[in-house]
């Protein structure tokens, strides 16, 4: 016991959160990734093995960087957040496109995800930013324009291809600002501003400029229309076309149709999903409705738990952390995974838009699985530096002045 505590330092209820849902991921791709264990005839493990690859990775990602102190970070904010951008404006220029959107470049034949980079790099700066930046009324105007200039550049560079994701970041962004003392009238007013645009943008600008608009107002007329006949026949026909699936509520339909079929406590069982064998993205954007399918609601409850479980935890690390820019970054880390759960939940059960984003920790993804395992070392380098609690090895290491001066003054009394 001692010898895995040396290893996995730092919260103890994080960590088990975190292997939790990973060893709970690689049991629902196994189940629900039958699709594309039929288009590997011969190799059936190859989609829950290549999620096993990527949650290692993944995972040794959270290890290495949960032992790096948090106060170091502010160093890689400045430097990730111009390598984001540059990736961002590849992937716009010559990235490769996939459903009408330029949302990943290629390494050497391995496929990234600009945003996943973006999305951390800003979390990262704008922490730094508002820790360094507070007067007596809260975040000085210089600060908050520089947050606004480079949180609002990379949520641009984001949107053009991806507004579930630009949305989702300017959530968390707005979130620590209310955290970080900006005034609310300022945060009130960017808010306006980026409705007016957003709204804008999906009404009025063609297709031909930017394709994924055409993508967002059919969702949007999906999701909001209905028909203003006030006929009573109209409506009756109404009711009854709720119940057809077509092509454009086929996703969401069997989604309703899984969680159905799992009922309240213990569902279908684990591996006998049947809807996984219809709904589309049932491994990524759907794996919600697969889980309530397999597991009931019981099961549900259990998951979402668990980010409660994570939220929760880390506002109380963040209360003890002696450092703002530390409180400012796990909050952020942590708010980025559940702001993302909670989309994707709301879309399985047809409480919001269909917007593609991925499960954290449980869906299949490779870049997006890796960065929120990112998030996850991030929160426990905190956990682990507050409080200047240093491992030996790394007690006298340089650019760092987290030892309290009560402790320096008796070792320069000893010393004399």
């Amino acid at each position: 016991m001692e010898f895995f505590s040396k290893i996995f330092r730092g919260d103890r209820i994080v960590w088990l959160v975190f292997l939790f849902m990973c060893a709970l991921s690689v049991l629902e791709i196994y189940s629900s990734s039958s699709s594309l264990t039929f288009s590997h005839v011969d190799r059936h493990f190859d989609p829950v093995l290549r999620h096993m690859m990527f949650l290692s990775i993944g995972i040794a990602f959270a290890l290495f960087i949960h032992y790096i102190p948090f106060k170091w970070f502010p160093y890689l904010s400045g430097l990730a957040f111009l390598f984001a951008i540059a990736l961002l404006l590849w992937a716009i220029v010559g990235g490769v496109r996939l459903n009408d959107a330029n949302r990943w470049v290629s390494f050497f034949g391995v496929q990234f995800q600009p945003s996943e980079l973006g999305k951390l790099a800003v979390v990262m700066l704008s922490s730094f930013i508002l820790s360094k930046t507070q007067t007596d009324d809260g975040v000085s105007k210089t600060g908050f324009w520089f947050i606004i200039g480079t949180s609002g550049l990379c949520i641009l560079l984001i949107f053009l291809d991806n507004l579930s994701t630009a949305l989702l970041l300017g959530m968390v962004v707005i979130s620590l600002m209310v955290l970080g003392n900006v005034q609310l009238k300022k945060i009130g007013l960017i808010i306006l501003v980026a409705i007016t645009f957003v709204s804008v943008v999906i009404a009025f600008v063609p297709e031909s400029i930017m394709p994924r608009a055409a993508t967002w107002r059919a969702r949007i007329a999906r999701t909001i229309g209905g028909d203003d006949d006030n006929n009573s026949a109209s409506k009756g026909a109404k009711e009854d076309d709720k119940y057809v699936i077509t092509d454009e509520n086929f996703q969401v339909a069997h989604a309703k149709i899984a969680i159905s079929n799992g009922g309240i406590l213990i569902g279908r069982g684990p591996g006998r999903s049947v809807q996984r064998d219809i709904l589309p993205q049932a491994y990524s954007d759907f794996i919600f409705a697969i889980i309530l399918e397999e597991w009931g609601v019981l099961g549900g409850l259990v998951v979402i738990f668990c980010y409660f479980l994570l939220i929760f935890r880390t506002g109380q690390i963040a209360r003890s952390c002696d450092s703002l820019f530390g409180q400012l970054l796990a909050m952020g880390c942590a708010l980025m995974i559940v702001f993302q759960a909670t989309i994707n939940m709301a879309v399985a059960v047809d409480s919001g838009l269909v917007t593609g984003q991925p499960l954290p920790l449980i869906s299949r993804g490779g870049t997006s699985t890796i960065i929120t395992c990112v998030y996850i070392g991030i929160i426990l380098s905190v956990s682990v530096y507050t409080n200047n609690d240093y491992p030996d090895a790394l007690r006298n290491w340089k650019f760092t002045n987290l030892e309290p001066k009560q402790e320096n003054e008796e070792t320069t009394q000893i010393h004399s």
